[in-house]
């Protein structure tokens, strides 16, 4: 008996060690779906000045501000059926803190006054109070170069996005506010080749920074993507359509250029109201913007642009321009802290007063 049991211990001896492997991770699990799981979440601390020439007063505030927090799940395979659903919340979703107008330049008693909220109170995705949004949520079918989604997206203009973590600047440009966020309908793309791809949708009207549609109007979108060298892309999109009783047409123009560490881009906008004779306005702007990685932590830009919003039937001209200086610092692989030093004007002509927004911000993206 005792040579037996020796005789089993000294087999097991000789036995291969037995490991027994870790449970896998959920983004393993998903990895191996081909669902992805991805997002960010910013905070910030601002200070903003509003003044207003010719004794219209001034008004200073600064404040700590947790700006968003998105989460995306998605499955996009290259053939076949696939989804997103992407969702939002905190105070940007709300609105107004894009470019973080002074919450207290309504006590400033002067007619432009009013004129600086377009920097900042067209900016919200919900259109309400809430500080939760589902900011996308559509199925896609994808079969060669063909690929149609339908439900809610976001738009083909313009060069910053909704995502923090996405965006150069802390700040959002005045040309950010006239673009409609999110558009819900369907959308249908073809790519000829890797230097042309085509847009045809047709979605719910949304004319402007909401994408609140209150009526049963419709908006036709159409659009090209062009890449003819390596480093540049050209993006043509025109969106044509009725809210409520006023025609709409929204023609954006983005261009990016990368070589090496420095990158270029110019983002131009026609946007058009009219409405038999009673509203007739015209907004037309250009941002520019230049960013240069110093480093492979550090990087520095600028952006700078105009626009001038013209109303033919009260024969008003209203003229605004914003300069914005930024650093960037990866202070790891998924954790940035991005700084602006913002100026914007606005003046109306005819007016003897100017308005001013400046606005320095630190933000903190963490992305996962």
């Amino acid at each position: 008996m005792r040579k037996n049991i020796i005789s089993v211990m000294a087999t097991l001896a000789f036995l291969p060690a037995v490991s027994f492997a870790a449970a896998p991770t959920l983004t393993e699990v998903l990895d191996a779906s081909g669902v992805t799981l991805a997002g960010h979440a910013s905070g910030s601390y601002s200070y903003s000045h509003v003044g207003i020439s010719g004794g219209g007063g001034s008004a200073s505030d600064n404040t700590f501000t947790f700006d968003q927090a998105q989460l995306m799940i998605s499955k996009l395979p290259t053939e076949g059926f696939g989804a997103v659903v992407d969702v939002y919340a905190g105070q940007d979703v709300k609105g107004g803190t894009y470019n973080y107008a002074s919450g207290t330049a309504g006590t400033i008693t002067a007619p432009i006054s009013a004129l600086i909220y377009p920097t900042g109170a067209f900016n919200t995705f919900s259109g309400g109070s809430q500080e939760i949004n589902l900011h996308q949520a559509y199925v896609q079918y994808a079969s060669g170069g063909l690929t149609i989604i339908g439900g809610k997206f976001a738009t083909l203009a313009g060069y910053e996005v909704a995502a923090d973590g996405a965006n150069t600047n802390a700040t959002r440009s005045l040309l950010y506010g006239q673009q409609a966020f999110t558009l819900t309908g369907v959308r249908a793309g073809y790519k000829v080749s890797d230097m042309f791809t085509a847009y045809v949708g047709l979605s719910n009207s949304a004319a402007g920074g909401t994408t609140l549609d209150t009526d049963n109007k419709k908006v036709t979108e159409l659009g090209i993507a062009l890449a003819p060298v390596t480093g540049l892309t050209v993006n043509v999109t025109d969106y044509i359509g009725t809210d409520g009783t006023v025609k709409t047409n929204l023609l954006d123009l983005v261009t990016a250029y990368t070589v090496g560490d420095l990158s270029l881009a110019l983002n131009a906008d026609h946007n058009t109201f009219k409405d038999s004779g009673v509203v007739d306005v015209k907004n037309t702007g250009v941002a520019l913007y230049a960013n240069y990685q110093v480093t492979k932590a550090f990087r520095a830009g600028i952006r700078g642009e105009y626009l001038q919003s013209k109303d033919d039937i009260a024969v008003t001209k209203i003229k605004r321009k914003e300069v914005t200086l930024t650093g960037g610092y990866a202070a790891a692989k998924n954790f940035d802290l991005v700084a602006d030093v913002r100026r914007a004007e606005v003046k109306a002509d005819g007016s003897p007063t100017k308005g001013s927004l400046t606005t320095a911000v630190l933000k903190a993206v963490y992305k996962f």
